[in-house]
């Protein structure tokens, strides 16, 4: 947010619009010009966003999701293109904007108060569509418009760090539900994003409530027919309206992609059935995972332990064991004590409470399998740090078996070839971002580099007037006062001087 922001008061002026990109975003021409032409014949829009679909990820994990993401989400897409209309959601890159309505409407000041609940705004995009809708302005996701990529997290350990920024953000939007004239859809969306993070603590308070429930009653002969046929029908109409949210999206995607030629995109009928029942067993396993840690997050956010934006890892480097023991060891403590403790109590039911159970469900269950209930949050729990290095590793026979497989593996647009052709020149002519010395050898000395960053310096007497006088004597910077060096124009043309040679 800070360089776009930047951008726009130093130079928003000179352009209309503007292409909002991420890190690890590709677009097409043709998909960037399509933007273009629609905000050109449509005044009413402020924002322009497309459905970025997910490559280029070669770990287990990363496939999974960039598989989901694409299958669930092409349903998922035009749905919300259909309830939100000209109220979407921005998602912060591959979007096209009109710079001077986002300038003036869309600048967001920091939050008072400390952080986490204050500070600088982190889910800023879904602030900025609203702002932008409230000054008269339309915000569109078009699905339609193709030619739109961006990459996911490969591993357990990046999902998680990016949830909890988003969760943190989301959060933040509370404070900001009766903003005036906010629009109501806005409010609906604030509010429903932060009860998606609200969402895992009540989910483990429920668990822990049923968990302890159903085994205190059995164990204590608390449970008799009578309370046991009242409590059968809220059981089951929860067990159902589970099920229901948890495969209606699933069973919807595949309706529409199996009757149609779109499964030969996904590898075959086939290999598109077998591929999402892999992806779904492996859910009923990551969501606990995800469930207890967006929860301890939760906790750290109640005591105001707040994170910033930071670092993303953005390739398919495997996680170490040291790595997974430090982040999932907790985890897997937690639901190795819970299983033992269950499987204890469970141990000493007596008799009569077995009998009761076993009659009232047709002798088709008894204590035990509580347990199997259980065990997909339980076996997730303990079995995390495997779940977490296992999914981080890169498995080429699923390519070659064609397992999660998505349209763009099967035929490779030609800008992501092209893009990864460049990425190899690129990292042979510039240095390894880990070596802070060659790096800023390299941008005091290329001239290439030279000319496309001088623009974006700025004359600052004051860091001019303390760092003029060491550069030409030869002195060291320290690291700070090196970045500080290259942004300013002064120190950053003396220094390309004197690494050139030049008098």
């Amino acid at each position: 947010m800070g360089n776009i922001t930047d951008f726009c008061r130093r130079w928003g002026n000179k352009y209309e619009y503007m292409l909002s990109m991420d890190a690890d975003s590709i677009m097409e021409g043709e998909g960037i010009i399509t933007l273009l032409r629609m905000m050109e014949g449509n005044h009413r829009l402020g924002i322009l966003q497309t459905n970025p679909c997910p490559i280029l990820r070669k770990s287990l994990f990363g496939r999974m999701q960039q598989f989901s993401a694409r299958l669930y989400g092409s349903v998922f897409s035009y749905s919300l293109q259909a309830m939100l209309m000209g109220h979407a959601s921005f998602i912060g890159h591959n979007a096209m904007i009109r710079t001077e309505a986002f300038t003036k409407h869309c600048m967001l000041p920091e939050l008072t108060g400390p952080t986490p609940w204050g500070g600088k705004p982190l889910s800023h995009d879904i602030v900025e569509s609203a702002l932008m809708s409230r000054a008269g302005y339309e915000v569109w996701f078009v699905p339609e418009i193709v030619g739109s990529y961006e990459e996911v997290p490969a591993n357990l350990l990046s999902f998680l760090v990016r949830e909890r920024r988003w969760m943190q953000g989301n959060l933040q939007h509370l404070r900001l539900l009766f903003m005036d004239g906010l629009q109501g859809i806005y409010q609906e969306t604030f509010l429903t994003g932060s009860m998606g993070y609200l969402s895992a603590p009540l989910w483990a308070c429920f668990l822990i409530v049923s968990g302890y429930g159903m085994v205190h009653f059995l164990g204590t002969g608390l449970l008799t027919l009578g309370n046991m046929s009242t409590l059968a029908i809220p059981m089951m109409m929860l067990l159902v309206s589970s099920m229901v949210f948890l495969f209606m999206p699933r069973l919807l995607a595949l309706a529409v992609h199996i009757k149609s030629t779109r499964a030969a995109h996904y590898g075959g009928k086939d290999k598109l059935v077998w591929s999402m029942f892999l992806e779904t067993v492996f859910s009923f396993f990551f969501s606990p995972i995800m469930m207890i840690y967006i929860t301890r997050f939760f906790w750290l956010w109640l005591k105001r332990k707040g994170i910033s934006w930071g670092d993303v890892q953005r390739d398919d480097s495997p996680l170490s064991w040291r790595s997974c023991f430090r982040h999932f060891g907790w985890v897997s403590v937690v639901g190795f004590v819970a299983w033992v403790g269950m499987g204890y109590q469970i141990h000493e039911i007596n008799n009569a409470s077995e009998a009761l159970l076993s009659t009232v469900a047709g002798k088709w269950a008894k204590p035990s399998d509580i347990m199997l209930w259980f065990f997909p949050i339980l076996a997730g729990f303990t079995f995390s740090i495997l779940i977490a290095h296992f999914t981080a590793r890169t498995f080429p026979s699923l390519l070659r078996r064609k397992l999660f497989m998505i349209p763009e593996e099967i035929s490779p647009p030609e800008i992501t070839l092209r893009m990864q052709e460049l990425e190899v020149i690129m990292r042979e002519n510039i240095p390894d971002q880990d070596d802070a010395k060659g790096a800023v050898q390299h941008a005091v000395s290329n001239k290439a580099f030279y000319v496309r960053h001088r623009p974006e310096t700025r004359y600052r007497p004051k860091v001019a007037a303390k760092l003029l006088q060491k550069i030409h004597a030869g002195a060291n910077l320290s690291d700070q006062e090196t970045r500080l060096a290259l942004s300013e124009r002064e120190c950053f043309d003396l220094l390309h001087k004197c690494n050139m040679g030049w008098p």
